[in-house]
């Protein structure tokens, strides 16, 4: 499951690539629902082996497949909040009806396995459902392992499944024949580990395959897995899903693959001609080059050398100082980002960002959408949020989202998102206000253009990137439709537009950004 030999998977009857069994490939595709037409090809990534590709014209913002993954395991720290079956968190802001929730709503309550004591469910129909699917066999193990990475647990929740007969002879022999990449995987300062994980599992699981299989299959999930994210911002956990392994990786992907519930969904992110290879990001896609590279080498054993890869580093190597300053760069301000102990003073980050930088720029002058900044200009922002400096925020903020180039998929949402919970703080604050006073900023009518404006766009981008049908889409057309019901012009009118384009402008010079780098509308 990556760029370089990663997703190849061999048939076990021919030792060839999967798509030599044109047969095992139809099979395998039954076994998710295609909303368009698939195959299994050759990839056209040099080295990727076997590809996914559509061979009808895809839109953006549509829906490629959905499946039922083979194995979804709860993140190790949120057993507590997360229905071990279908994957509802007690933490959700939103509704099984899609709405954002409110404090006379009900909070979701999960009963603990009796058993295990570590699995948690939100209705006795989802405990059964467990039960009868998996949870039987692993319950009296778990305890063992219950620290243990989520990947792990897909490793011993498929060993019990396997010893059981709860995988089909088609489910095991995909399984069997997707690429281990185990040599790179034993030669790893992981190995021992990883062997003695191995031997654990066979001890406790009591499983008749050899050490070799064991560690294979170990292998294959180590390579295979994909995280479980929904719509909402945080993860949930892990999942292995055969036909999304076949999906290669791209720094500039076509396509993003998100959780609604249990069940996995790949969708567009931009027009695919028909016999195009489907394509997502196996790193985070909002990042420099640096750190994509950092991450693709270390987690997946291969280097990239994408276009978009190339081009950002030769824009790198223009600028001052050299690769290996810039890489260091990026990894402080990364630290910075993370760092608890930096969470209420906003002073000190500023501080150290300004010693960061004056490694490679003594000027003191450097580009604002270098790397990680615009990410650290976002950080700032929020913990100015979290102690109420709403206007401090809405400036950082600006200065953060503008700067960012990827405006689409999940982290774009997600940070649009934030902007309009603070400018929606800043609505409710009485208008006299001293913080409201600044010279240069906005009016009240001119925040709520602005506010309306950036909904809208939320709106669009949530509809077409996750679905309207959505949970989650749901609850943002609902916030969107009750705040046009206070505007005395809407998004989609003239009029609209130009008082829109006058507010955000007068936002962005006060913020001492240019107006170019504004939010567009369409």
């Amino acid at each position: 499951m990556d760029r370089n030999m990663d997703s190849e998977v061999y048939s076990t009857s021919s030792h060839g690539y999967l798509y030599d069994n044109q047969a095992l490939c139809t099979q395998l595709l039954e076994t998710v629902t295609a909303i368009v037409p698939l195959k299994i090809s050759p990839s056209k990534i040099p080295g990727a082996g076997a590809g996914l590709f559509t061979t009808k014209e895809i839109e953006e913002g549509e829906e490629i497949f959905q499946s039922q993954p083979l194995v979804n395991c709860v993140d190790r720290e949120k057993h507590e909040i997360i229905c071990d079956y279908c994957f509802t968190s007690k933490e959700s802001k939103i509704t099984l009806t899609g709405r954002f929730r409110t404090t006379t709503d009900s909070e979701i309550t999960l009963m603990t396995c009796s058993g295990c004591k570590l699995c948690r469910y939100c209705s006795k129909t989802c405990q059964k459902q467990a039960w009868k699917s998996y949870h039987k066999h692993e319950c009296g193990l778990l305890h063992q392992f219950s620290t243990s990475y989520d990947r792990t647990r897909v490793f011993i929740r498929l060993l019990s499944m396997q010893k059981h007969g709860k995988l089909t002879d088609l489910q095991w022999e995909l399984l069997s024949a997707l690429k281990t990449h185990s040599t790179r995987h034993l030669s790893s300062s992981n190995s021992q580990v990883l062997v003695g994980t191995c031997v654990n599992a066979r001890v406790l699981t009591s499983t008749s395959l050899t050490i070799t299989h064991i560690v294979d299959l170990y292998c294959r999930v180590l390579t295979n897995t994909v995280c479980i994210y929904p719509p909402e911002r945080a993860g949930r956990g892990t999942s292995l899903d055969v036909v999304t392994s076949l999906i290669n990786h791209s720094c500039d992907p076509n396509s993003f693959v998100f959780f609604e519930g249990n069940s996995l969904r790949v969708r567009s992110l931009r027009k695919l001609e028909a016999g195009e290879e489907i394509t997502h990001c196996y790193a985070d896609v909002t990042v420099d080059v640096f750190l994509r590279r950092r991450t693709l080498k270390d987690d997946y054993f291969f280097d990239c050398f994408c276009d978009r890869c190339e081009k950002e580093s030769q824009h790198n190597e223009q600028l001052q100082g050299n690769n290996g300053q810039l890489e260091n760069i990026q990894q402080q301000i990364l630290k910075v980002i993370n760092d608890s102990d930096s969470l209420t003073n906003v002073d000190n980050i500023e501080v150290e960002q300004r010693t960061i930088m004056a490694e490679v720029f003594p000027s003191g002058i450097w580009p604002e959408n270098l790397g990680l900044l615009p990410q650290l200009r976002l950080h700032i922002g929020h913990i100015l949020s979290i102690q109420g400096r709403l206007v401090d925020a809405l400036r950082e903020s600006i200065r953060g989202i503008v700067w960012i180039d990827y405006r689409r998929g999940r982290a774009w949402i997600h940070t649009l998102f934030d902007l309009l919970q603070i400018l929606a703080r800043i609505l409710v604050l009485p208008r006299q206000d001293s913080s409201l006073q600044q010279d240069g900023f906005p009016n009240n009518d001119q925040l709520w253009d602005i506010y309306h404006g950036y909904l809208h766009v939320l709106t669009r981008s949530v509809n077409r990137t996750f679905g309207s049908e959505t949970t989650y889409a749901k609850a943002v057309q609902t916030w969107y439709l009750e705040a046009k019901e206070s505007a005395t012009y809407t998004p989609g009118t003239r009029k609209f537009t130009r008082q829109f384009k006058t507010g955000q402008a007068k936002l962005l010079a006060w913020a001492g950004v240019n107006e170019e780098r504004g939010i567009d509308l369409k």
